[in-house]
């Protein structure tokens, strides 16, 4: 999300330091941009409320339909923009781990890929899916998320815009959560 440069560059006090933006502390930064300028673009044509409404449904589909859980390690194969933003932020209210990957249509690469961390799910362009159609066969992939999934219905390939508009809400976070940087001093 390098080439967000609309994305704020600065965490909400009380916030560790910037090496540590990782799940609540990247999301909590999303909640006070939302809150502090919610009209303003984001991304694309997402206002901050738009991009934090998006995330908050994307983040619950995948923990209620996907079962995506704390800890759990995602696949992220989007390119900069607005799908991108959305999902990164979702991973990140899940509490979840983002593997990011730029193999989008090495089916190998991809396979190793998963196969050494874990990842059940993944979130991937169309172009994408010819290498994924095996982890999905095989099991090896629960599901992917696809911006535009539609013309490409399959078992287990879910469509970004049905997922957001789904409008799931996230499972709550537990009073005082702070996944990020666990050994950090609070």
């Amino acid at each position: 999300m390098s080439s967000h440069s609309s994305l704020p560059v600065h965490l909400p006090a009380g916030d560790p330091p910037a090496a540590c933006v990782t799940g609540c502390a990247l999301f909590r930064q999303l909640e006070a941009q939302a809150e502090a300028e919610p009209d303003t673009i984001a991304t694309g044509n997402a206002t901050y409320r738009d991009l934090l409404d998006a995330s908050l449904a994307l983040a619950g589909y995948m923990q209620q339909r996907l079962g995506v859980r704390a800890g759990d390690p995602v696949l992220l194969m989007l390119e900069d923009g607005e799908s991108s933003a959305i999902a990164t932020y979702a991973v990140a209210r899940c509490s979840a781990r983002a593997i990011a990957s730029v193999a989008f249509e090495d089916g190998a690469e991809i396979a190793r890929q998963t196969a050494a961390s874990g990842v059940q799910v993944a979130i991937a362009p169309t172009r994408a899916l010819m290498a994924l159609a095996p982890l999905l066969d095989d099991g090896s992939l629960y599901g992917c998320i696809v911006p535009g999934a539609g013309q490409f219905a399959r078992p287990g390939v879910h469509d970004l815009a049905g997922a957001v508009a789904a409008g799931i809400a996230p499972v709550p976070l537990p009073p005082g959560h702070r996944p990020c940087c666990p050994d950090a001093a609070l």
